[in-house]
């Protein structure tokens, strides 16, 4: 009796947990990325400060995630300890 494998392994292939070849791009980043330059080429101002405006407070919830996240409670316990000894 001989053993076979229940599938095929091919040489030279890479294959994720989920089976899809990690090689193979998608077309959405693409998408994504066009729709963003469209909008900064015929935006008006408003829609311009509005983007700005978000992105801001998107920049300032991701720095005050990592300052108070896990890692930053010994961060932000060290700063406290230093401002308070002198």
């Amino acid at each position: 009796m001989s053993a076979t494998p229940a599938t095929e392994i091919k040489p030279n292939t890479i294959t994720t947990p989920t089976g899809t070849d990690p090689r193979r791009s998608s077309v959405a980043p693409y998408v994504v990325l066009a729709l963003a330059a469209l909008f900064f080429i015929t935006g008006s101002d408003a829609w311009m400060s509005i983007a700005n405006y978000t992105l801001i407070y998107a920049i300032a919830a991701l720095g005050l995630n990592v300052l108070s996240g896990y890692a930053g409670q010994v961060s932000l316990g060290i700063t406290f300890f230093n401002v308070s000894s002198g």
